[in-house]
């Protein structure tokens, strides 16, 4: 069966965006055995849209490197995983908010070990306000022309470093990851943390889609700083 529509946008270093709309109604056919499982245990409906896109912007993201019939699973210990054949080099993300589903996925290589992605819609911003001194650095968004996509951008790439360390938000990325020279317009997003590439992509809703690619170095002492 054909996968609901999720053009692949390039982002860095043959990784791709994709995006799923949670309007969409949900296709259990697609999921695989292991996925179905999970999508079984979900209680609330909304939690089960919003889970099922998810996987099905993953499944179009591995598409664009060339893996198919990927499945994203749970491991022991409640992780993400891949099932399938070629998934032992690629990697995904998943990122979940009121309008879309988001996923990243690249190849692993020696420029990459980790990949994160998150979203950031307008709604967001209120919260992100509130929560703004607890992770924004000192003159962390001085003269930034647009103060909410600044602050937009500053916690999507510490959310997408996160990801791409899996350290989680707090243990690692909170204090370690500035902006450095945002830029609103462009692809790019420039972060001072060596081994950090990142990418975003604004869409005509005003949601933020940031992505994370991270290297080995960059995942090892990210896990390192977040078991102290």
């Amino acid at each position: 069966m054909q996968l609901p529509v999720a053009k692949p946008v390039p982002g860095l270093g043959g990784s791709f965006f994709t995006l799923v709309p949670l309007q969409q109604p949900p296709v259990l056919e697609l999921l695989h055995p292991e996925e179905k499982a999970i999508w079984d245990a979900l209680a609330a409906e909304s939690r089960k849209r919003e889970w099922w896109a998810g996987r099905i912007a993953a499944r179009a993201a591995l598409l664009a490197i060339d893996v198919e019939n990927a499945a994203l699973v749970r491991d022991e210990r409640g992780r993400p995983r891949l099932v399938g054949a070629g998934t032992e080099d690629a990697l995904v993300s998943v990122s979940h908010g009121r309008r879309w589903s988001a996923a990243l996925a690249a190849k692993r290589s020696a420029d990459v070990a980790g990949v994160g992605v998150d979203l950031v819609e307008p709604e967001d911003i209120v919260r992100l306000r509130k929560l703004a001194s607890r992770f924004l650095g000192e003159g962390e968004l001085d003269g930034v022309v647009d103060p909410e996509l600044g602050l937009a951008a500053a916690w999507a790439a510490r959310e997408a470093v996160a990801k791409a360390t899996a350290t989680g938000m707090w243990a690692f990325a909170m204090s370690r990851v500035h902006l450095d020279g945002f830029q609103s317009e462009g692809p790019h997003l420039e972060v001072d943390v060596p081994g950090a590439r990142l990418a975003k992509l604004r869409l005509e809703d005003g949601t933020l889609l940031v992505g994370a690619l991270a290297d080995r170095a960059l995942v090892d002492a990210a896990r390192a700083i977040a078991s102290q």
